[in-house]
């Protein structure tokens, strides 16, 4: 008898190559889309390499266009398009756009304009957020997080092993 974990693996293969079989079709995308099937199960199947054409169908399809961790992993997926990335990045929350920043498999503008878009939510977020933010930041926002108010900030970002001495000696001064 399988177990839930199984069960999963089963349900994430067989999409995937009811998927595969679609291949860029939009129409097959979206009857494939029309299924039953779990957020988790979607997840899971994100991590995955897809056609283009679901995962332009799954981000214009409720309720899944409205889930930020499906948006996340449709931007991390390693066939998403620059232009749907770019479209999507702005929906995401500070972690999902800290994770997109700092993967180099993310078509460089997009992991721009997530630095961005992390860079002009600093100022507005909570202290613990800015910390942890800290532990995963790219050299382009820890040069800002050295500059924190706070000195646990400071700390958090000094112990990142993606610190370069520049960062460091430009914080100095």
């Amino acid at each position: 008898m399988a177990g839930p974990a199984e069960r999963r693996a089963a349900a994430v293969d067989e999409l995937h190559a009811e998927l595969l079989r679609a291949g860029e079709s939009h129409s097959r995308a979206r009857a494939v889309l029309a299924g039953a099937f779990d957020e988790q199960t979607l997840l899971a199947l994100l991590c995955r390499s897809l056609p283009v054409a679901f995962l332009e169908e799954l981000a214009a399809t409720p309720p899944w266009n409205e889930r930020p961790l499906i948006l996340a992993r449709l931007v991390l997926n390693p066939r998403a398009p620059r232009a749907l990335g770019l479209r999507l990045v702005g929906s995401l929350h500070w972690r999902e756009l800290a994770d997109v920043a700092a993967t180099m498999r993310v078509a460089g503008a997009v992991r721009l304009r997530a630095e961005a878009l992390l860079r002009d939510q600093l100022p507005d977020m909570r202290f613990g957020d800015r910390i942890t933010l800290a532990r995963i930041a790219t050299p382009a926002l820890l040069g800002l997080l050295l500059r924190d108010a706070e000195s646990r900030v400071v700390l958090a970002a000094l112990e990142i092993a993606r610190l370069r001495e520049e960062d460091l000696l430009t914080a100095v001064r």
